[in-house]
Formats: C-alpha cells, sequence, structure tokens
C-alpha cells in the first residue's frame, strides 16, 4: 500500500533559506501545494506569511491561529463567499483583474488593498488550461477607470510567470511587463509600492534548474533598471518550500516486460499524483537491484487514463516492490490546487531513508 510521509521541519527549513536570501523579496507560503495541518502550524511557527486562493485554505490557516494580517487572497476572481470569509478574517491584500472585479471587491471588502493582476504568456513546466488568468496591459485603462470612484487602494501589481519555472529569464520579462503596468498606475494618479511575483520557484525533480538565488538577481536587475523607486518585492512560492517536505512510498501492482517495460503503482493522476498530466516528471527510485530499462510507468487505471511517465529508468521489478518518489510534498496528496482525492495513509515526522541502493542506481542509470 502506497503511503505518503510529511516532515513539516523541511518546509521550514526551505521557508527559511527563502528568507535569509541577501536582498531577496518576501516570502508568502502558497498554501494550495500543500495544507496539511501540521506543515501549516509549523511555517506558522516559523513566522510565516501565506497566500490563499480558496476558503478551505483560509480555514486552514484558521484553524491554526494564523492573523488575517499575514495572509493575502491572491486569486483575482474569487467568488463572493471567499472574499466575505477573507474579509472576516480581517485579510490584508486581494488581486484584481478587471473593472467587475475591481467592483466586485469595493462592495464586499470597502477600503480593500488589491494589485493588479497581469496576465503572463506560460513559461512555467505545467501545462495550464487556455483560459486566460490577469488583464492584459491594454485592458488596465478600463480597470483603473473602474477604481478611481470606488473604495478599492491599488497598492501594486500581481504577476506569476508559471509553475515549475525552470528559466530566469522569464522572470525578467514578467518584471519588464509589470514596470509597464507600474508606470499605468503612477500617470493614472496611483501610488504603488508592492510588485507580488507570485510563484513559480522551480524544484529539480530529476535535474539541476535555476535556484532562488539567481532567480532573485535577474529579478532586481530588471527592477533596478525599470522602476523609478524599488518596490516591496514579494514571491508567492508553495512548491519550493513544500516539495522536499514529503516523500511519497509506492507499490508495484503490475509489471510488464517487454522492450519497454511497464510498471503499474497504485497511486496515478487521480490518486496522490495530479500533476503528472501537466508535465511533472518525478524521480522513481527502486529498491532492487539490476540492469537498467527504459520504463513506463502508469498508474492504476492503466496507460490510456493513467500515464504517469513514458521514460523512467528503472532495474526488473515485481509485484509488491516498492519505488519511492522524493520532493513529493507539493500538489501531491495534501494540495487544494486540483480536484483529485487520494486517500492514503500520511505519516508525520522524519522522512524513513530511502535505500542507498536504489540512490546508486538511479545515479548510474541514463
Amino acid at each position: 500500500m502506497a503511503v505518503w510521509y510529511l516532515d513539516p521541519a523541511r518546509a521550514v527549513q526551505a521557508y527559511q533559506r527563502l528568507i535569509a536570501l541577501p536582498g531577496a523579496p518576501r516570502v508568502r507560503y502558497a498554501v494550495k501545494s500543500n495544507s496539511h495541518p501540521t506543515l501549516l502550524a509549523a511555517l506558522a511557527a516559523a513566522g510565516a506569511h501565506f497566500a490563499v486562493v480558496a476558503e478551505p485554505e483560509l480555514r486552514a490557516l484558521h484553524a491554526v491561529g494564523v492573523p488575517g494580517q499575514r495572509i493575502a487572497c491572491v486569486t483575482p476572481g474569487p467568488p463572493a463567499a471567499l472574499l466575505r470569509a477573507c474579509r472576516a478574517a480581517g485579510v490584508a491584500l486581494y488581486a484584481v483583474d478587471s473593472a467587475w472585479e475591481v467592483r466586485k471587491l469595493a462592495a464586499l471588502v470597502p477600503g480593500a488593498a488589491a494589485c493588479v493582476y497581469l496576465a503572463l504568456p506560460p513559461a512555467g513546466r505545467l501545462r495550464y488550461p487556455v483560459a486566460r488568468v490577469g488583464a492584459l496591459l491594454d485592458e488596465l485603462d478600463a480597470l483603473l477607470a473602474a477604481a478611481r470612484d470606488l473604495s478599492v487602494r491599488l497598492v501594486g501589481v500581481q504577476i506569476h510567470v508559471g509553475s515549475q519555472c525552470e528559466r530566469p529569464e522569464a522572470w525578467g520579462r514578467g518584471v519588464e511587463l509589470a514596470a509597464a503596468a507600474w508606470e499605468r498606475l503612477r500617470t493614472g494618479g496611483w501610488q504603488p509600492y508592492l510588485l507580488n511575483l507570485g510563484g513559480g520557484l522551480p524544484v529539480p525533480y530529476r535535474g539541476p534548474v535555476a535556484g532562488p538565488a539567481a532567480i532573485a538577481r535577474v529579478v532586481a536587475r530588471i527592477v533596478a533598471q525599470r522602476f523609478p523607486a524599488a518596490p516591496q518585492l514579494w514571491w508567492e512560492p508553495g512548491r519550493y518550500v513544500a516539495a522536499d517536505a514529503g516523500l511519497l512510498i509506492a507499490t508495484v501492482q503490475r509489471y510488464t516486460p517487454g522492450a519497454r517495460p511497464m510498471v503499474q503503482l497504485d497511486v496515478g493522476r487521480y490518486r496522490g499524483l495530479p500533476e503528472a498530466a501537466r508535465g511533472i516528471r518525478y524521480t522513481y527510485l527502486a529498491d532492487r537491484q539490476g540492469p537498467l530499462a527504459r520504463c513506463i510507468v502508469v498508474g492504476p487505471l492503466g496507460p490510456d487514463y493513467d500515464l504517469l511517465d513514458r521514460a523512467a529508468w528503472l532495474p526488473p521489478l515485481a509485484p509488491g516492490d516498492r519505488l519511492w518518489l522524493p520532493r513529493a510534498g507539493a500538489y501531491t496528496v495534501a494540495q487544494t490546487a486540483y480536484a483529485v482525492a487520494a486517500d492514503l495513509p500520511v505519516v508525520v515526522g522524519a522522512l524513513p531513508p530511502v535505500p542507498q541502493k536504489a540512490v546508486a542506481a538511479t545515479v548510474a542509470g541514463p
């Protein structure tokens, strides 16, 4: 049976690495990536701020005692119920991307502070739905005109480069666009001071990726070039903070040998690994030695509906063998981003060690 292990201390360590970076943005944790109460409580005790996009996330934070002043509602089209709940909780910051959303926010949260959420071309690894989120530059005039006579304070600009964004230059392009919107706010009579970079900090699932320090340097360079004064910078990582806090141990249900062996697991797109359908390729470590072959990995529903990986290098396996999936703490079991149930046992505490022979086999593989 598959088991998910969670070590909140690892999430706290990742958060502390981010806040310790010289000159880096301030940090809000994206609750949607992992909303397990022990992880939220550990981050709250470390002084973290939080970003929410749905009511269950707000309730989870309330349950562990996080005050509204440390919470931002960062979805640009929240339902009225979420806005009412945020107002009752004293949430400090919101996002808008249209004249309609400005009017809705003013009606439900009078006096609210909000960032203008800009649309960016997708640059992250995940494949997103076609529907656009955020305002285009040529749509800002209508938004600003609507806000001018309403009880809303436009305090900055918000962007999102895309989840698991592995190319630092994408962050630079996003900040350049934000600078253009920033100038629109200033010439419209607003006094913006906050630039929200959103999430997207990548995790090295199968290979090296740009780290937060390198991304922060790109952001700082463009900010220095394009902004009249240094804004207050925030970013909202979920994956980077939570991924390394989780380890998923799956069980092999079936192994079909052949030119391209197929490995069927008791976890899948609809049971613990929803992002496999959107481009995330996990590392699979086997507690077994033998010649490595390029395998197809699928979940319980098989290759037609539950494909996990087309090219995972693994040794010959048998039903009952276990596979270790490290960095499985974000967008897997305890998450609110995807409407996918995952009735897996959860063990909270230090992660169990991955067998050394499994690590060696992976390192030696093609």
